[in-house]
Order: structure tokens, then C-alpha cells, then sequence
């Protein structure tokens, strides 16, 4: 379906018939799909549709909160850009937090460089992985110090610094694109 979809990328009537069919389908996984779907085409539906449903504050979202954010990350509007750095600091969730980290990242906003940044001087933990993929994402070479810095910091976890290493690597050959 997303290849066909996909052949229709400025199509209003085709991006309509998504949005409905996200907030209608009974199935989570499908809504989640169809969301992702609207993501990849940079629809501003997705923050629309993502901001009600992170101030509903509701248990029983339409959308898996995961999906919201990679969602939004893939929009990479600044509408998309100001949800995420506002659920940041709210985001309890590690999972959930790493992967607004990412998003960030895969927005290409000049103001994540900073932000993803500022997470890799906090104190080292689990989520700052997701601040180097996040800069990986970002795609940008001058943040390449920085990352090479990132190898002699005393982590607890060895597999950390081979993610660096994947990173610098990636944005040295500018394969920036998300794995979602």
C-alpha cells in the first residue's frame, strides 16, 4: 500500500483518505502504520493529529506514543520539531525519550545540533545513545569532534562507543537516514 500511496506524493484526496483512515481503523498497529505512512509523506496532519493526542493525556491513545515521535521526526517541519522539544522534559518513558531524541535528529532542525548537544554533556545514560543517533540522523559533519570525544568518555556499557563510532562513520559518508 505505501508504494501506491507513494505515487501520489502531492495528492490531497490521497493524503484525506490516510488521515481518516488512521483515526478510524480499529486496529493500533494499522493506525500506527498509517501514521508512519503520513510521516514519510511530511504531512502536517501528523502534528496535527500527534498534538491532540499528546493533550488528550489519554491511556487509550489512537497511536502508540513511539510511533507519534518517529512520526513527527519524519515530518521535520518546525511544528514537528517544537512537539517533540516540548515533550522532552515530560517524557518519562526511556524508550519514549530516546526516540524523541532520535526524531529530533531526523527533523534536520539547525536548533538540534545544540539540543542533541546538551544531552551528550549530562551525565552518561542509556538515552545518551539516542542523543548520538540523534546526531547521527542530523547528518551534520561538524559535530564529528564532538562525537570523536564521545570515544575516551568512562561509560558503563562498551557497545556504546562502537554506536559513536557507527555515527561518525555514517555522517562521514552521509548516510543520515532514519531505521525506522
Amino acid at each position: 500500500a505505501t508504494r501506491i500511496f507513494n505515487r501520489f506524493p502531492n495528492d490531497g484526496e490521497v493524503e484525506q483518505f490516510l488521515v481518516k483512515a488512521a483515526k478510524t481503523e480499529s486496529n493500533q498497529s494499522r493506525r500506527d502504520g498509517l501514521l508512519h505512512m503520513l510521516g514519510k509523506r511530511k504531512s502536517n496532519a501528523v502534528v496535527v493529529m500527534v498534538r491532540g493526542e499528546l493533550k488528550a493525556n489519554n491511556p487509550e491513545r489512537l497511536f502508540s506514543k513511539s510511533r507519534m515521535y518517529l512520526a513527527l521526526g519524519d515530518v521535520g517541519s518546525q511544528d514537528a520539531y517544537n512537539v517533540l522539544v516540548t515533550q522532552l522534559p515530560r517524557e518519562r518513558d526511556r524508550t519514549s525519550h530516546s526516540q524523541i531524541l532520535m526524531a529530533i535528529g531526523v527533523t534536520k532542525n539547525p536548533a538540534a545540533k545544540d539540543l542533541l548537544i546538551g544531552e551528550l554533556k549530562k551525565p552518561w545514560q542509556v538515552n545518551t545513545w539516542a542523543a548520538v543517533e540523534g546526531l547521527r540522523f542530523l547528518g551534520d559533519p561538524s559535530v564529528t569532534p564532538i562525537l570523536e570525544a564521545e570515544l575516551n568518555r568512562d561509560v558503563p556499557a562498551p557497545s556504546y562507543k562502537e554506536t559513536v563510532r557507527r555515527a561518525i562513520s555514517k555522517i562521514n559518508t552521509g548516510d543520515d537516514k532514519p531505521f525506522w
